[in-house]
Order: structure tokens, then C-alpha cells, then sequence
């Protein structure tokens, strides 16, 4: 994943806050998943749609945590909405 990739959400994820947290519903395969707050932060960025390197600097920027321990965090959580077709990335045009 590149620091300028970004990622747009399919019309078959719906994203609802529940109790604190967000709560992104799968609608093709009618399975949810759970995002706690810097997760929602994360997503707020994705749905924004914020290149990988402005999400980093977002959340290092407010958190006191090393610049590479946040991009992996983040690279991490992105990689798992990927590999759950809970968002796809942006072709470039």
C-alpha cells in the first residue's frame, strides 16, 4: 500500500454508530464489524477520502505514539477492511 493510495467505500457497507462505537454493516454477506474510537477516526479519513500518509500524520499528530508504529497500525486496520471488502482502493486517474 503507498502513502498516496486511497480507498473509497463499496455501496454495500454501511457504517452506524452504536454505543461509542462504529459499527460498519456488510450488507452483501451480512456480517459487521467493529471500529473503537481511533478506528472511527481511521474511517472518518477513509470516508473523507484521505490518501494513506494524511491518515498517519492525522493520528500521529494526536496521539503521542512513534510515526511508525502508527503507520503500521493504520496500514494494519486498512489491510483488514481490504481483505473484508470493506473498502476498495481508488484506481488513479
Amino acid at each position: 500500500m503507498k502513502p498516496d493510495t486511497r480507498f473509497t467505500v463499496p455501496d454495500h457497507v454501511v457504517p452506524r454508530k452504536l454505543e461509542g462505537e462504529l459499527v460498519l454493516l456488510d450488507l452483501s454477506g451480512g456480517s459487521y464489524f467493529g471500529l473503537d474510537a481511533l478506528g472511527t477516526r481511521i474511517w472518518e479519513h477513509v470516508e473523507a477520502g484521505e490518501p494513506v500518509e494524511a491518515i498517519v500524520a492525522d493520528i500521529s499528530g494526536a496521539y503521542d505514539v512513534e510515526c511508525e508504529t502508527v503507520e503500521q497500525d493504520v496500514r494494519d486496520l486498512l489491510s483488514d477492511l481490504l481483505e473484508n471488502g470493506l473498502i476498495a482502493p481508488v484506481e488513479a486517474s
